[in-house]
């Protein structure tokens, strides 16, 4: 998966043992929380978006109609857990409910941030990538991943190529404290590509860059990309050419899922 990539180049070997032995330690109590929102915030904006899964661009609905849609979804869902605690003659706890309003005002805010898209047309919410979808970095030679883009907009004449559109800006949702990218704000005698590779090495971006490569792959011939967290704007943080210029790191990628059997 696209996301396993970020841990791979952190953790080689326990994803490796993840991957293919099905051994991984048993940490999730810790971040249980974490996991739980992440799920419903995401379930919530592609419910409040249109049509979620089903690779299809619809027009952009108003912002006022998301965060409209996100607060009917997030409220059929407690209703749910209440109805499941009634069954069970226990009131919903506290702490549950405390931690459903802090998922519900990440994805109000994430929605908020989606306002003021006028020069965009269409979007799709959780477009699925083929498995695997062939990035081409050689004769012969593909990366393989799969994986789900929270958000893709989109503008431009619809083509015949595999996402539609020639013009792309792709989003992915952080719920936790991940922050965007700034490649403009560099140290002295250091370059955005150099920026950019030292966040890639560290595993920052990863996800998102191999998400335009994706697209690139299936025929989109420019993409904005946005990692949007709750406290950054919605705005273009790089595009599709920073990430093909850095085809030795990409190469260094393929040289693992070689020696790793991926």
């Amino acid at each position: 998966r696209v996301t396993d990539w970020e841990q791979a180049l952190r953790w080689p070997a326990i994803v490796w043992m993840k991957i293919f032995l099905g051994v991984e330690a048993n940490d999730q109590g810790d971040n249980a929380w974490a996991i739980a929102t992440g799920q419903w915030v995401h379930r919530w904006l592609a419910e409040g978006a249109g049509q979620p899964e089903t690779n299809e661009f619809v027009s952009i609905p108003e912002t006022k109609e998301i965060r409209a849609s996100i607060l009917q979804s997030a409220r059929e869902f407690r209703a749910r857990v209440e109805a499941l605690c009634a069954t069970c003659a226990r009131p919903l706890p506290d702490w549950w409910f405390s931690g459903w309003s802090n998922a519900l005002y990440i994805a109000d805010s994430l929605a908020a941030k989606l306002s003021d898209l006028t020069e965009w047309s269409r979007l799709a919410s959780e477009w699925k990538l083929d498995s695997p979808t062939n990035i081409p970095l050689g004769e012969n030679e593909n990366l393989r991943v799969r994986g789900r883009i929270d958000l893709v907009l989109a503008r431009g004449e619809k083509t015949s190529s595999g996402l539609g559109f020639p013009e792309l800006w792709i989003v992915d949702y952080k719920t936790g404290r991940q922050r965007g990218f700034n490649l403009r704000d560099v140290r002295k005698n250091e370059t955005p590509a150099q920026k950019f590779h030292k966040q890639l090495v560290e595993g920052r971006g990863v996800q998102l860059a191999l998400y335009a490569l994706a697209a690139h792959a299936l025929g989109a011939e420019t993409a904005h990309l946005t990692l949007l967290a709750t406290t950054g704007e919605m705005r273009s943080q790089f595009r599709l050419e920073d990430a093909l210029a850095q085809q030795d790191f990409w190469r260094e990628l393929l040289g693992m899922q070689k020696r790793g059997g991926l």
